[in-house]
């Protein structure tokens, strides 16, 4: 009952307040009636084994032995990281991208809507309640407090991504080296 309470709890995050309300009540129904179980003395049940009159039967050993598959042979797939990126990279990347990200929707929102505010606004609309029932004129308008908003959600989500890509790139088939964004250098099988 309380697995199925949580399950309602955090469904009701994307759905309803009412289902989180309906989960809270079953993960504490749930919960009390688990901790009853338990507290204020554990209940144990005991069951009676019974020996059997036939005695019991020996299991040979395998002889069998299990064959380790070493990494790049035989068509092994995994990719172990030769090269491991510095988090620094991740993070200038990050910080590059972020401010590239931003540019180009700003260049959108001038010339969609004419205003450099417009993107910046609806990105700030998903934590401002204010600005997601806002009109075009007031999204095409300067908000402080929306600014600050888009711009730390940006910051942060720009600077995760850009940690996220410098954990994975190691792992990255090697044959789409320039896909994934190497250097040139990696590219053409100089270190």
């Amino acid at each position: 009952m309380t697995a199925f309470g949580l399950a309602l709890l955090f469904g009701g995050l994307v759905t309803s307040l009412a289902v989180s309300a309906v989960g809270l009540a079953v993960v504490l129904w749930g919960a009390v009636g688990w901790f009853r179980d338990v507290l204020p003395a554990p209940k144990e049940e005991l069951i009676p084994i019974r020996r059997d009159e036939t005695p019991a039967r020996i299991i040979a050993r395998s002889t069998r032995s299990v064959d380790h598959l070493q990494p790049g042979t035989e068509g092994h797939r995994v990719y172990i990281p030769i090269e491991v990126h510095p988090y620094s990279a991740g993070l200038l990347g990050g910080i590059v991208g972020g401010v590239g990200m931003a540019i180009i929707a700003c260049l959108y929102g001038l010339i969609a809507h004419g205003s450099l505010w417009y993107p910046v606004n609806l990105l700030a609309a998903a934590a401002l309640p204010s600005l997601a029932e806002a009109g075009p004129a007031e999204l095409n308008a300067f908000h402080m407090a929306g600014f600050l908003v888009a711009l730390f959600s940006h910051g942060i989500i720009s600077l995760l991504v850009g940690l996220l890509y410098a954990a994975i790139l190691p792992m990255m088939p090697s044959r789409f080296t320039a896909f994934w964004g190497a250097s040139w250098r990696q590219f053409c099988g100089r270190p």
